[in-house]
């Protein structure tokens, strides 16, 4: 039961007594229980200490709310919020990978083991510069999202946003390709990286030259375009696609990814995402509109994000490596800006040596390769 008020004169005598049994400005311990008058200090009300490890026991399925995850363990949805802000437990949000086989595994290692070279000079496994190699993918852009979040006015009436049915929001499919930028020696952009990206509802040429690239960029002649493995995309043998790819001098090849492997695919990495987010800053109401914002989103994007996916797609080989070709791994962070602010950051990723001899034997046992001699994974290391 809550205990009632002192009153004026309770308050009074109280305050009387402290100053009377003052020695050099301190009242004395107690004094305030004389004249019939208790005072009592209250206390603050000691803090739930956080069952971590109950918690981590607990079926994700437990942990999906703070609500669900407090009538779990016996305790308020705000003590775990406190914990959250503590930084005792954090939120986490969770996308789904693609599931994957034993030989996807297999394939998907030896595809990456593909990518490394000896450096000769420094000594040391990296991986080659890429510079060759064009990714290519198609994404479908909405008109809108059926959620969006915005921030407004305390007094600002709610944007209105409709449409016939969320199943059927007006998106149209564009197809992109991308390649790796390159720089000068001085740090000057000589190749952005950006192809072009085409919607699949009306077609046009497409922009040869920009402030970053011109038609004549690319001074490789050995181009390998690298799709994924959606079944209406032609394969290597298509006699037009070899008849264009050998004109003008090219020797341009069409190779698969690895099934199921959207980590091993630039535009599915994150090139995607971030010009989505572009996009999603200028909102279209119809198709044509549509397609210039997603143009327009790509075009502007800037050279570094693009060379960024690059360095992560390089770490996220280093981990199917560690992971023998599983995709059970979180994104790996570089600190890309950090680096490339303090001109530390590298071209290409190292390897550790033990790391490919693990992998290399791994290869082997499982039979994709019959001995270290026949590797013919593009890698020449002294073993």
């Amino acid at each position: 039961m809550k205990k009632p008020n002192l009153s004026d004169y309770e308050r009074h005598r109280i305050v009387c007594l402290l100053f009377e049994s003052c020695k050099n400005g301190k009242p004395q311990h107690g004094e305030g229980a004389r004249g019939g008058c208790q005072v009592q200090c209250k206390k603050g009300k000691e803090r739930t200490p956080c069952p971590i490890n109950v918690i981590m026991t607990l079926d994700v399925s437990k942990r999906t709310t703070l609500k669900r995850l407090g009538k779990a363990i016996g305790h308020s949805p705000s003590t775990c919020h406190r914990w959250v802000k503590e930084g005792i437990i954090k939120t986490h949000t969770n996308a789904i990978k693609p599931a994957l086989t034993q030989d996807n595994k297999h394939l998907r290692l030896h595809f990456v083991m593909g990518k490394l070279v000896f450096d000769r000079l420094l000594r040391c496994i990296k991986f080659f510069d890429m510079g060759t190699i064009v990714h290519i993918d198609e994404k479908l852009f909405y008109m809108t999202k059926p959620t969006s979040r915005y921030y407004i006015g305390s007094t600002e009436p709610a944007p209105y946003r409709c449409c016939k049915s969320k199943r059927y929001i007006t998106k149209v499919m564009f197809m992109c390709a991308v390649s790796r930028p390159t720089y000068k020696e001085n740090g000057e952009v000589e190749f952005d990286g950006k192809l072009g990206i085409w919607p699949f509802t009306f077609q046009e040429p497409a922009k040869r030259n920009s402030k970053n690239r011109v038609a004549e960029a690319a001074a490789s002649k050995e181009i390998s375009i690298q799709q994924d493995n959606a079944k209406p995309h032609i394969n290597g043998n298509d006699k037009d696609f070899l008849e264009a790819a050998a004109s003008d001098g090219f020797n341009i090849k069409l190779t698969q990814q690895p099934a199921n492997s959207p980590d091993l695919n630039i535009l599915d990495l994150g090139f995607f995402r971030s010009i989505q987010s572009l996009q999603d800053e200028h909102p279209a109401r119809s198709v044509e509109e549509l397609v210039k914002s997603v143009q327009d989103a790509y075009e502007d994007e800037t050279v570094e994000v693009l060379d960024n996916v690059w360095l992560s797609l390089q770490a996220c080989m280093i981990d199917i490596m560690k992971l023998k070709g599983h995709n059970n791994y979180p994104l790996p962070h570089l600190a890309k800006a950090t680096q490339r602010r303090a001109e530390t950051l590298p071209r290409n990723l190292e390897v550790d040596e033990e790391l490919v001899k693990e992998c290399i034997q791994f290869l082997i046992t499982c039979g994709l390769i019959k001995d270290e001699e026949q590797l013919m994974l593009g890698i020449q290391v002294p073993f």
